[in-house]
């Protein structure tokens, strides 16, 4: 009886190289989507979050005489009539309105410090707006939308790294030092999201920021025709 050697084909070095290039190419070209599609998935979640806002702050106003979430005394995010609104949790600290501070992170932009660098809070991702309050009126005062002649071209809220936005013309990048003085952070490739008064969301870049409001002292609500 004859044994029969059965032979193993064996890849050659060509083959090999032509195989770790094929990969190498693919790699190449899915990465960068992967990439592309985490930044959207993050800038979507962003945009969700504002909407429940902007959809809050219209609630709200309906059950408080047409007043938007008043911006302080508290701050609009410790207002537990607003985070049971959005869906935080409410723990009373001191007085009927006033709650603790953290929001839980899929309700603060994935692309902000807020979540990055684990500071749960909301002022290190959304700022309210308070223009055409007085400078401490916001204080005191809150927006009464039909005051508002034009909600759809007036913002509520943006990205920012502070509780109250300010405008500025330039793009700063976002860090564990920044100071959260309320400017504009545009997070999603060189896009600010904005929530405006009538519950919509739109990114903007800085060009379209600057053309709409201008560079000076922000009048992000310019349609507000005065205080009630």
């Amino acid at each position: 009886m004859v044994n029969q050697v059965k032979r193993v084909k064996k890849f050659t070095l060509i083959e090999l190289l032509t195989v770790v290039a094929s990969v190498t190419v693919l790699a190449g070209m899915l990465i960068p989507a992967l990439f592309d599609a985490r930044i959207s998935a993050r800038r979507l979640k962003c945009t969700g979050n504002l909407k429940s806002f902007t959809q809050a702050g219209v609630l709200y106003a309906g059950s408080f005489s047409d007043y938007w979430i008043p911006p302080a005394n508290p701050a609009w995010y410790d207002r537990i009539e607003f985070r049971r609104l959005v869906g935080a949790p409410v723990r009373p600290k001191n007085g009927l309105e006033n709650a603790e501070s953290a929001f839980p992170p899929d309700l603060l932009c994935p692309a902000s410090s807020a979540v990055r660098l684990n500071r749960p809070l909301a002022c290190f991702s959304y700022g309210m707006t308070r223009d055409n309050l007085s400078r401490d009126g916001y204080r005191r005062y809150a927006f009464r939308l039909p005051r508002i002649l034009k909600p759809s071209g007036s913002a509520a809220w943006f990205d920012t790294l502070g509780a109250y936005a300010q405008n500025n013309p330039d793009c700063f990048p976002e860090s564990e030092e920044g100071n959260p003085n309320g400017r504009l952070v545009y997070r999603h490739r060189r896009m600010v999201n904005v929530g405006f008064f009538d519950g919509h969301v739109a990114p903007m870049s800085p060009a379209a920021v600057a053309c709409r409001w201008g560079s000076r002292e922000a009048r992000f609500n310019r349609y507000f025709c005065g205080d009630d």
